[in-house]
């Protein structure tokens, strides 16, 4: 059962919680665990957490050409079976093109953006930070340019555009359309009201970027990225009990560091406004 499942069960019908939450490990100690295995795995290759749900990894820790790899979805699938821990790891890290080159081909159709917190282009290591392209997006989140794989997503360097030919806005232009193709489908399912939504190809993070997603003219909605692989999103046109569940799910999940997302995306009247929830302490 998703981490989201449990706050929206918790908050809509009060179901108590099936599992001895003190006994888990919390997403940061899980990726903590993958990383170990994963150095374990492959002496040769340099690995580096980059923040409690994805860790980089390449021949040098100066490359900048390093792989990235997420372990949200492996982080849900040991929530629904802790006792499967060592085989959820294993799966995973056994499934990674680890020890492999990183594919540069066909960079133009290729390049995409999704969005991060700030914490991703600082907990790197220096010299990747100012080789990794981004752009501020909104709030303190960021638009991070990344090469798609069907295995992974890699950073894009100024390097890796010049070799092909391109200057950064031409990138960001070409990484437009093909989020938009590469997204894939597009599936919503319904929590009394609140749309939790996911993409066929696991861009899901690119859907705020892409300049139809918050247009003119639309119905007014929130939206909150819970992690690499789910966003949930609620109309705001009206009162209603789903907005408050929304809130509260998101300033929970957000205080707690369980969301990748920073803050709750608005979008009024095809303008995006970015709110940070605020700890009951530091409340007016």
């Amino acid at each position: 059962m998703r981490i989201l499942v449990l706050y929206l069960l918790a908050l809509i019908v009060a179901l108590p919680q099936t599992f001895a939450e003190n006994d888990l490990l919390s997403r940061e100690e899980f990726t903590q665990r993958f990383l170990l295995e994963a150095q374990d795995r492959h002496p040769d290759i340099d690995f580096d957490q980059v923040d409690e749900g994805s860790i980089s990894y390449g021949q040098d820790e100066d490359a900048d050409d390093r792989g990235m790899m997420f372990t949200d979805y492996a982080y849900d699938l040991y929530l629904e079976d802790p006792d499967q821990l060592i085989d959820v790891i294993d799966q995973w890290i056994s499934a990674l093109p680890l020890g492999e080159e990183i594919d540069l081909s066909d960079v133009a159709n290729r390049v995409v953006v999704v969005i991060r917190p700030p914490s991703y282009l600082t907990s790197v290591h220096e010299d990747l930070r100012k080789e990794t392209i981004h752009r501020p997006f909104v709030g303190d989140m960021v638009a991070i340019m990344m090469l798609d794989s069907p295995e992974a997503l890699s950073t894009v360097s100024f390097k890796l555009l010049e070799e092909n030919n391109l200057t950064v806005d031409e990138a960001f232009i070409l990484a437009e359309s093909n989020s938009r193709r590469l997204i894939g489908e597009v599936y919503s399912e319904d929590y009394n009201g609140i749309d939790v939504l996911e993409s066929s190809n696991g861009l899901i993070t690119s859907l705020p970027w892409l300049p139809e997603t918050c247009r003119a003219g639309i119905p007014s909605f929130a939206m909150m990225i819970i992690d690499r692989e789910y966003v949930m999103r609620v109309d705001t046109t009206g009162e209603s009990e789903a907005f408050g569940i929304f809130m509260q799910t998101a300033t929970e999940m957000i205080l707690a560091n369980e969301a990748l997302g920073t803050g709750v995306f608005f979008c009024s009247d095809g303008t995006w406004v970015f709110a940070t929830p605020t700890p009951p302490s530091e409340a007016p």
